[in-house]
């Protein structure tokens, strides 16, 4: 997969950083701009769709008031979590002091209004900025919320937004495009049952659109397989069903860890980039844990098999940690170059991490990109039972 078109020098303010890498919101900036970036993309029929977290909401409208997005929509997402009267720091504020300005008519549009709509959007002309009364007051953490993430999507196509919460829920899917957005920056997708005598290969993006130059980056394409799982880190994430099949999912959003049912002979695929938002590199924590003695007793170990390839990238320093325990004996796998990743161990335990040093306000969009796979042995090695003996009895000898 080709790199980041754009590079940032690490000298280049927070204006020319920022706008630098959000080329394609610089209708305003011409001399920030990168020279090569051609805005008439925009003037034909294309989708555009653009995603922003919180810190990057932020240091959008700290860079330049008057940067532009593209896009006929306009939507917002919060947390499943967060309700109405919206009453929790710091959702007050995104709610009732943050607006999304169609710029066309002038026409503010607040965040309430917005999210209490139906689907989430507003329609407009285009292109939109997002305001905030105050940008210091626009925090994306607080007391309460480690992550106060709110997901801005900007764009000219009618997507069906699906709102993943941290409580599993399941829905039914048919052919066409459909855009999950989890919040709390990763996703689990627990596949459950596709038609019968239907089959089906599931195309996942991160971001939204049409292409790459949409933001929209394609992830790794695999077969329907019930009973298996998915996990996608990044708020956004498109999937695509070519095929005339209805599949059934379970989706969970979660922040710091995900915990796993590690049956004998389950698997599961593990997918990120950054090229499509920043969260990737922001969320230290463990992604993945499995652990077989929970499930049965009996089990000792299994062998894992873990295959795939990391593209790092020096500019976010993340580690990729395969954490396989067996027993108390553990051995770690970090991952920090770019290559093929090919583990074999026994575990009775898995931890997968994912982390970085720099707080989430300081990571922008990177050019890493990890495919894993992870299955397990249908067929593990079990506690060895040892019977007790039995009772002694005794008898009396009658002596003649």
């Amino acid at each position: 997969m080709e790199t980041l078109s754009i590079i940032i020098a690490p000298s280049a303010s927070i204006v020319e950083s920022f706008l630098q890498r959000c080329a394609h919101c610089c209708l305003l900036r011409w001399s920030l701009c990168d020279l090569h970036f051609d805005v008439t993309k925009f003037a034909g029929p294309s989708v555009s769709a653009y995603v922003y977290t919180c810190n990057e909401a932020k240091r959008m409208m700290e860079a330049d008031e008057n940067t532009l997005i593209n896009g006929t929509k306009a939507c917002v997402v919060l947390p499943t979590a967060v309700k109405f009267p919206y009453n929790d720091d710091p959702y007050t504020w995104y709610l009732y002091n943050t607006y999304i300005v169609d710029t066309d008519n002038d026409f503010e549009h607040d965040l309430t209004g917005i999210i209490e709509s139906n689907g989430m959007c507003v329609e407009g002309v285009g292109p939109w900025r997002i305001r905030s009364d105050d940008v210091e007051q626009f925090k994306c953490s607080s007391n309460k919320y480690k992550y106060a993430e709110i997901v801005f999507l900007f764009t000219s196509d009618d997507p069906n937004i699906v709102q993943v919460g941290t409580a599993p829920s399941t829905v039914k899917l048919g052919k066409g495009t459909h855009v999950f957005v989890a919040p709390e920056g990763s996703l689990l997708i627990e596949k459950k049952s596709i038609d019968e005598g239907k089959e089906t290969t599931l195309q996942w993006y991160s971001g939204a659109g049409e292409n790459e130059g949409e933001e929209r980056f394609a992830l790794m394409p695999e077969k329907f397989i019930a009973g298996s799982s998915t996990i996608i880190i990044g708020p956004v994430t498109t999937l695509i069903i070519e095929d005339d099949a209805t599949i059934e999912l379970t989706l969970t959003s979660f922040q710091d860890k995900q915990f796993i049912s590690a049956n004998p002979g389950f698997t599961f695929t593990l997918m990120t980039t950054g090229r499509a938002d920043d969260l990737q590199s922001s969320r230290p924590s463990i992604l993945v844990s499995t652990a077989y003695g929970i499930n049965d007793d009996s089990i000792a170990y299994d062998s894992l098999s873990i295959t795939g390839t990391a593209r790092m990238d020096e500019s976010v320093s993340t580690v990729l940690t395969v954490q396989c325990d067996n027993k108390g004996v553990k051995k770690t796998n970090d991952i920090t170059e770019t290559g093929d990743v090919v583990i074999n161990e026994d575990c009775s335990s898995l931890d997968i991490t994912y982390k970085g040093p720099l707080a989430g306000e300081d990571v922008d969009r990177s050019s890493e990109v990890i495919y894993l796979t992870i299955a397990s042995n249908s067929d593990p090695v079990h506690n060895v039972v040892t019977e007790a003996p039995g009772p002694v009895t005794s008898r009396k000898v009658t002596k003649f």
